[in-house]
């Protein structure tokens, strides 16, 4: 049942849904499975959609990810002074048709950072997001941006908070962040 639930939820990610936890509830309640012991791990929906996205999409999700990564590249250099780091997602590969571009920015004032988008012309909104730190949860103040009618969530994080091992929401182990310049080998090794 696990699996069966795994792949399912693994469907309803590559066809738009927003997250482990939505995908993981909507598949088990279509499936019937009342037992919350039979959820899978959100390590285990990732590799079910890895193996969906291989076995439907193919070079389709190749040339999706591909894209969004060169989108994700374009607005990391619009806001390089804030050192952008690429993390969720897109940079993971398991980007789905309506995924968002996820960066970690790094500013003494968030203000700052909202006045210079304003003073480059780009609208956006606010929200926040929670991280997990060790044993910490940090709500983090966000600002959402189109870049090529796509989402770029960028989270306002501050200097000191660079060094903060961030949990992945996939594994709880370490996020996985690049920079713009390991971004670029990997959109040159695709190339």
């Amino acid at each position: 049942m696990r699996e069966l639930i795994a792949q399912t939820a693994a469907r309803f990610m590559a066809e738009g849904a927003s997250d482990f936890a939505t995908a993981k509830r909507k598949a088990a309640r279509q499936l019937g499975a009342t037992d919350t012991h039979c959820l899978p791990t959100n390590e285990q929906i990732e590799a079910a959609l890895r193996s969906y996205q291989q076995l439907y999409l193919g070079e389709q999700q190749q040339e999706h990810v591909a894209e969004l990564r060169r989108i994700a590249a374009d607005a990391m250099r619009r806001l390089e002074k804030y050192s952008p780091l690429l993390t969720g997602s897109v940079l993971s590969g398991t980007a789905g048709p309506y995924a968002n571009i996820n960066l970690h920015l790094f500013a003494e004032d968030s203000k700052a950072v909202e006045l210079d988008l304003l003073n480059k012309n780009m609208t956006f909104e606010h929200g926040e997001k929670r991280f997990r730190s060790g044993e910490r949860t940090l709500t983090i103040p966000t600002l959402t941006l189109q870049c090529e009618n796509i989402p770029v969530e960028c989270a306002l994080f501050t200097p000191q908070q660079q060094r903060l091992a961030l949990r992945s929401p996939v594994d709880g182990g370490i996020m996985e962040r690049a920079t713009l310049r390991q971004l670029e080998l990997l959109l040159n090794d695709l190339a």
